[in-house]
């Protein structure tokens, strides 16, 4: 997987994330639901943060021209600034204070995924050329303990596996401590389907 589409679709989420937040919470929410919407949308930023700091803002980086240094020193100083923001509205006492801090710092994420996508992911895209941006894809889908092949796999969906291999099937029920014998699909009320 290309990492930016990994990361565009990590913004998709978040996006969503903002608006129930705007929309819900912040409109209509207490400051417990406030802090514990931001508090999950705070986690999801810091970890495609981590993203793009360990992995696509170094591989830019690294082609080592001037306006490689003013984008990564401008998503760099982003990204701090968002933290700040979260940690602000993290720290109000009041539900007014909370959406009065919720409204600025929304509108300055939305900002941030519009500027990562309009110049940060071009700049990637025209540096770093495909088998880089797969190799960092590949990397992404590991830091999300992503099984790769089986959860995406770039091959025609003719080419791919019917279902996945045993020892994939007998991990995922151990972990869930499902028994090994397949059972066969059930109604809602558990009775077996024909």
């Amino acid at each position: 997987m290309n990492i930016l589409n990994a990361l565009v679709v990590e913004h998709g989420m978040m996006r969503d994330a903002l608006d129930h937040l705007e929309r819900v919470v912040c409109a209509q929410g207490s400051i417990e639901g406030i802090m514990g919407s931001a508090t999950t949308l705070h986690h999801m930023l810091q970890l495609h943060a981590i993203t793009e700091n360990r992995l696509l803002l170094p591989a830019i980086r690294s082609v080592g021209d001037q306006g490689s240094d003013s984008v990564d020193l401008l998503f760099s100083h982003q990204h701090t600034r968002l933290d700040l923001g979260f940690s602000q509205l993290l720290a109000a006492e009041d539900v007014t204070t909370a959406r009065a801090v919720c409204v600025d710092l929304l509108e300055a994420l939305r900002t941030h995924f519009d500027e990562e996508e309009e110049l940060l992911f071009p700049l990637a895209w025209q540096r770093l050329g495909e088998g880089l941006l797969h190799d960092l894809g590949r990397k992404w889908a590991r830091s999300r303990h992503l099984i790769e092949g089986r959860v995406w796999d770039p091959r025609p969906s003719s080419q791919l596996p019917i279902e996945p291999p045993a020892e994939d099937r007998q991990l995922v029920r151990k972990q869930i401590g499902a028994s090994d014998k397949r059972a066969g699909p059930t109604d809602a009320g558990g009775e077996s389907l024909p």
